[in-house]
């Protein structure tokens, strides 16, 4: 499992688009809450990031997804913009 702190590793994750964001949001109670911090990912310019660097941290014992958004080419997260793609999110407890 992942120790609490400032990044979460996702070096298992299958990204499910050629190009977009993977990103941290609080879970509580089954429902996403805030952003933490995510992760721009991309086929094309080699992008693959093995963690996540946030700008809340995790806190031990809290639940936690992991959840992907599309790029909507800017290459700057948007959430006006980065559509939260749709799917099953993986989720995590900190540690």
């Amino acid at each position: 499992g992942d120790a609490a702190g400032m990044s979460v590793s996702i070096a298992d994750v299958i990204f499910p688009a050629e190009e977009g964001w993977v990103g941290v949001r609080n879970l509580n109670d089954g429902k996403l809450g805030m952003i933490l911090g995510v992760a721009r990912f991309s086929a094309e310019q080699g992008l693959n990031p093995t963690s996540i660097p946030l700008l809340t941290p995790t806190v031990a014992g809290r639940e936690y997804a992991i959840v992907f958004y599309s790029e909507s080419g800017d290459r700057k997260f948007n959430l006006a913009e980065d559509v939260q793609l749709a799917g099953e999110f993986a989720t995590f407890t900190a540690k």
